[in-house]
């Protein structure tokens, strides 16, 4: 305590024009919020339930991985099926453009590519959401929302 961490000189107070130990009341003001904020943030109760919150998101995060697996796993053999027991492929006229078992190997490239993607949004999303619950980590889920917005 007692330490000078800024200091304001005349012109500062020119600059904003305020008389001088009003931009340093202002100035104190400002400083003691943020280091009252910065003091609860840091609370052994607050980082635990930040340590719970980030255990509730990872455990969620491996649920949706399974639960999309074993959707996707569903989907591969209901068409499995249908492809097997109708075995049409798709022709036009009597020429046949491409047989039921390459409609097939492409659907499921298709299937796995999507689940692929599913799978990259949920981990970023759930690494978003673990980054902004650390108060020395928000900058970078902060920096990544600011990238998916001006991708968009």
């Amino acid at each position: 305590m007692g330490s000078v961490v800024t200091s304001v000189s005349q012109e500062d107070a020119l600059w904003e024009n305020v008389p001088q130990d009003s931009l340093v009341r202002k100035y104190r003001d400002i400083i003691n919020t943020h280091i009252k904020e910065n003091r609860i943030s840091h609370t052994t109760e607050n980082k635990i339930t930040s340590w719970l919150m980030a255990l509730g998101i990872i455990v969620a995060f491996v649920v949706l991985v399974k639960v999309f697996g074993l959707l996707f796993e569903y989907f591969i053999k209901r068409l499995n099926n249908r492809c097997v027991n109708e075995g049409k492929g798709l022709r036009l006229r009597s020429y046949e453009i491409m047989s039921a078992r390459q409609m097939w190997v492409n659907i499921i490239r298709a299937l796995r590519w999507l689940h692929f993607a599913i799978l990259v949004i949920l981990f970023g999303v759930a690494i978003n959401l673990i980054f902004s619950l650390f108060p020395s980590t928000e900058y970078i889920a902060f920096t990544a929302l600011n990238w998916i917005k001006k991708s968009h």
